[in-house]
């Protein structure tokens, strides 16, 4: 599964797994308990912003984000994920 980590690799992963491990996603996600005990924007709670108005503030997470949507698409068409997922140190 490493290969698909590196930039070079034609079906590279990377910006998914930056996007996803991101740090402003992770705020957001900490304060999950706050969206469901009142019913707000647990990322506006947090980042002062909705993330989709953040990446806008920041492009660079912007920029993560939009090669994290480009390569999507491609991935479940192309990689195997069944065989490349371990349960219990066991390939399905």
């Amino acid at each position: 599964m490493g290969q698909y980590l590196r930039r070079d690799h034609p079906l590279s992963a990377k910006p998914v797994a930056c996007t996803m491990g991101a740090d402003y996603e992770w705020r957001a996600w900490e304060e999950l308990r706050y969206g469901i005990r009142t019913g707000g924007n647990a990322a506006v709670h947090v980042l002062g912003s909705d993330v989709w108005e953040y990446r806008r503030r920041h492009p660079e997470h912007g920029e993560v984000f939009d090669a994290a949507m480009r390569s999507r698409p491609a991935l479940p068409a192309r990689v195997s994920w069944r065989r490349t997922t371990s349960r219990g140190g066991r390939t399905r």
